[in-house]
């Protein structure tokens, strides 16, 4: 299944992120901004195994005054909100599969023997561009006005 899954990514995931503006791949993506970063990274679910892989994306948008390091674009992890951070505005983090739900729970995709990855990549792309990119626009905006 991993052979499956780096197909949807490199073959159909990546390829798609490019034409949406993203830079990056092998599950990590930026989608570049002079005052924000706006983040999407590809997570492979901890219960995964050789015969599926489940996965979802999550989502950040931080203003680009808060990371403070040397030029080197942030990952999800070093910039994941702390509880108690002084200013909320500062970042907003979700993941795709929440935005998608209709049912206000997780949704996950899922990669297995039987899959067709292109329209595991469709349905994917089509939550992001629903809920997804206007999301992270959304985010963004309201950083870029908070100043």
């Amino acid at each position: 299944m991993q052979d499956h899954y780096r197909e949807l990514v490199n073959g159909h995931l990546s390829p798609a992120l490019r034409q949406r503006g993203f830079k990056g791949s092998a599950g990590r993506y930026v989608l570049p901004s002079a005052t924000t970063w706006s983040l999407l990274e590809l997570q492979k679910s901890a219960f995964s195994d050789r015969y599926h892989v489940r996965f979802t994306a999550n989502l950040l948008v931080v203003s680009r005054s808060t990371w403070h390091h040397s030029g080197t674009a942030p990952t999800i992890a070093s910039l994941c909100p702390q509880p108690g951070a002084e200013d909320e505005r500062a970042s907003a983090q979700v993941r795709l599969g929440m935005l998608a739900s209709v049912h206000d729970v997780d949704d996950w995709w899922t990669v297995d023997p039987a899959t067709d990855v292109a329209t595991v990549a469709a349905s994917f792309l089509t939550a992001l561009d629903r809920h997804g990119m206007p999301w992270m626009k959304h985010r963004a905006g309201v950083m870029d006005r908070a100043g």
